[in-house]
């Protein structure tokens, strides 16, 4: 966790905008040796063979109930072009300026970011602009080819954000030092993108059936990057009693499973999350 970012409101630690491009204060400077790299090995351009790890599990029920938010978007950026190996860290923030281009089609200059329906959106699906932004995300954060720590994701997609005359502010999804679900959610209902910073991750699919539901996970130990932009809830009424699901909805990254679940209370440590407004 960046504790440089303190500003505390409650318990609720609100981040201002205090990176400048090349610019770092001493402290946050020593705590970037501590800092965890960002590279899981699986990540990759799809070139090469990737190791699956896959677990389901499947819930028989009575009744279900179910809720969900999606930034007001039936489908966000789903963005997946990483310039090399590890390079989760500049995908991920391809998605969140993806997201902020809608407000300002400079952020990704000669591309069409979505399309409105009705009251909603479906975000296009990543081009030539896309992936230029990206590679340059990827230069800013990750210059030494290893990776990228919080500090260098946060230094790099600031450093972009002002090059196109944008501020960006960045909100801790923090409570007490551990990831607080009910803060992220506020800021999602707040149509904030949340970065999540995580080591061991999942992506996960529900599979609706005749009273039973079905959720298949794929597992990775690797520190990998996601962006959240929204979550879904199931509470079912079983034989043996209530059971409660509440997940993520992310854009992982993954080029074989771009828009999935995220189950934070599984195989997974949350070492930060950041909720990023962009204006």
């Amino acid at each position: 966790m960046l504790h440089f970012f303190s500003l505390v409101l409650g318990s609720i630690a609100l981040i201002g905008t205090v990176f400048a491009p090349g610019v770092q204060s001493a402290d946050v400077a020593a705590q970037e040796e501590n800092q965890i790299y960002y590279y899981d090995t699986v990540y990759a351009t799809g070139d090469e063979p990737m190791p699956i790890d896959m677990v389901s599990t499947s819930i028989p029920y009575i009744t279900k109930t179910q809720t969900a938010s999606h930034l007001l978007a039936i489908q966000c950026p789903k963005y997946t072009y990483a310039p090399a190996a590890g390079g989760c860290a500049s995908t991920g923030g391809g998605n969140v300026i993806g997201y902020y281009d809608r407000f300002d089609e400079n952020l990704i200059p000669n591309h069409v970011s979505c399309t409105p329906i009705n009251n909603t959106y479906i975000y296009s699906m990543q081009d030539d602009e896309v992936k230029a932004v990206i590679e340059k995300l990827y230069e800013y954060m990750t210059g030494d080819g290893y990776g990228a720590t919080e500090v260098d994701f946060a230094n790099g997609i600031t450093r972009y954000c002002n090059e196109k005359g944008k501020h960006i502010n960045f909100y801790s999804c923090l409570s007490k030092g551990k990831f607080s679900y009910s803060v992220t959610k506020s800021y999602l209902d707040r149509n904030m993108p949340v970065v999540l910073f995580l080591s061991g991750y999942n992506v996960a699919d529900l599979y609706t059936g005749e009273n039973k539901d079905t959720i298949s996970y794929y597992q990775s130990n690797g520190n990998h990057i996601m962006v959240s932009f929204g979550y879904e809830e199931y509470v079912y009424t079983t034989s043996s009693g209530t059971v409660n699901y509440n997940f993520l909805s992310v854009s992982s990254g993954l080029f074989f499973n771009s828009s999935a679940l995220y189950d934070f209370n599984f195989q997974t440590t949350v070492n930060d999350a950041l909720a990023i407004e962009i204006y």
